[in-house]
């Protein structure tokens, strides 16, 4: 359980609260198929429920106070070959979603990545 007490954003007619209490699972795992290969994968879901509620313009203009909850899963995929102590290359998969009962705060991202890491 995490809680965090942030300041809102406060603007002339509307308000976004940053202040959440939160609950998050995590399952991780490593895989070492050999001294210089590692694979890792992740799954996590965090439940997010937004202490103040948030006051927008709704689409017929109106202003109309709603709290905010957030419900967001995580895949992570991830392998590295290690080409010498300090240089690695690795690959990642992310897959994120979340799933708010603002809908302009509900999104799914996609994102592939590679590279060279150096370690010093």
């Amino acid at each position: 359980h995490e809680r965090e007490r942030r300041d809102g954003l406060e603007l002339p007619d509307e308000f976004y609260s940053y202040s959440a209490d939160r609950h998050r699972l995590l399952f991780g795992m490593n895989w070492l198929p050999s001294a210089v290969w590692k694979i890792t994968g992740r799954l996590d879901y965090r439940h997010s429920r937004f202490t103040e509620p948030h006051r927008l313009f709704n689409q017929q203009g109106e202003l109309d106070d709603k709290r905010r909850q957030d419900d967001r899963y995580t895949l992570q995929l991830r392998t590295e070959y290690l080409l010498t102590p300090a240089f690695s290359l690795y690959a990642q998969y992310l897959q994120q979603r979340t799933d708010s009962s603002i809908r302009h705060f509900s999104f799914n991202r996609k994102d592939v990545s590679a590279g060279i890491e150096w370690f010093f």
